[in-house]
């Protein structure tokens, strides 16, 4: 067995009753060199990884997804994608957040497939929250202009978008766009009478936009989330 395939099978050496009996924590400072050191073969490594993704109960699964988060390879973009379509709506949805942060660690080059796989997804009247955030969270013009496009034609045309479509998370990025251009939308959504949830959350984007430093110093703490557990805005 060469070198890669002895590492991951490292790797998949909690996949197992006792193993899934572990923290988290526990299992990824176990084998944190053994991922830092998958990482360093880089593409040669990809099929490797790609083939765990497969396997989505296990702990190897959630460590790959990690690993391509850092390797950042275009090629790795369909793979994450699939992951994503397979398991947004099952039982391991969770898993879904690491794909989408291995999507936008990757950034730009994850646009445009992005961009075809979501507007699909719209044509079909189907939401995956998880690819629209990979795709939103990436600040890149074309991006944002998109976001702009869908906004104004859900405020023109909300009937199209009944059932399916989740305003509240799709423009739950806008801030990290940090545009100001976005504000005149956001604004007319609060007079369209939406739930309150989505009022709320909208109102939290604007002010993430209109004072960034402001809203972070307003944020609450870990102990106040706890407590208070209403969704606002990281």
């Amino acid at each position: 067995m060469d070198e890669i395939g002895s590492l991951v099978e490292k790797l998949k050496q909690f996949d197992n009753p006792t193993g899934y009996g572990m923290k988290y924590k526990e299992v990824k400072q176990g084998l944190e060199p053994v991922m830092q050191r998958i990482i360093q073969f880089g593409e040669d490594s990809l099929d490797h990884l790609h083939a765990l993704l497969l396997h989505e109960r296990t702990w190897s699964c959630l460590l790959a997804l990690e690993i391509l988060g850092e390797m950042k390879s275009a090629k790795s973009i369909p793979h994450l994608v699939n992951f994503i379509r397979r398991n947004e709506k099952g039982n391991h949805w969770k898993s879904c957040e690491d794909a989408m942060l291995a999507l936008r660690a990757i950034g730009k080059p994850a646009v445009e497939p992005l961009l075809r796989e979501v507007k699909s997804d719209f044509g079909k009247e189907e939401y995956f929250a998880f690819l629209v955030s990979a795709l939103t969270g990436i600040q890149d013009e074309r991006v944002f202009s998109w976001m702009l496009r869908i906004v104004q034609d859900y405020i023109d045309n909300r009937e199209k978008y009944e059932d399916w479509f989740d305003i509240q998370s799709f423009t739950f990025e806008f801030d990290t766009h940090g545009k100001r251009e976005a504000l005149p939308l956001l604004y007319k959504l609060l007079e369209m009478g939406l739930p309150e949830e989505e009022e709320r959350e909208i109102r939290n984007t604007i002010k993430a936009i209109e004072d960034p430093e402001k809203f972070l110093e307003e944020l609450p703490g870990p102990t106040e989330l706890l407590e208070d557990n209403v969704g606002v805005k990281r």
